[in-house]
């Protein structure tokens, strides 16, 4: 039977989010140059980017459980 480890994320501030989605949209950063300057997946600044525009910027907040 194997384990079952749990993995804890790096959580990213709402305004770390917030401020490289408005890079992307306002200054025409790329995913990929922003995953590249920050050491970070670009999918997941096209995730933030998603969220923010069907969801605005509350979408970035954390989610509470």
């Amino acid at each position: 039977m194997g384990a079952f480890f749990m993995i804890k994320r790096n959580s990213r501030s709402f305004e770390f989010k917030l401020s490289c989605v408005k890079q992307m949209s306002e200054h025409y950063r790329s995913a990929k140059s922003l995953g590249k300057e920050f050491g970070i997946a670009y999918s997941l600044f096209e995730t933030w980017y998603r969220i923010y525009e069907h969801h605005g910027a509350s979408g970035l907040l954390p989610r509470t459980p």
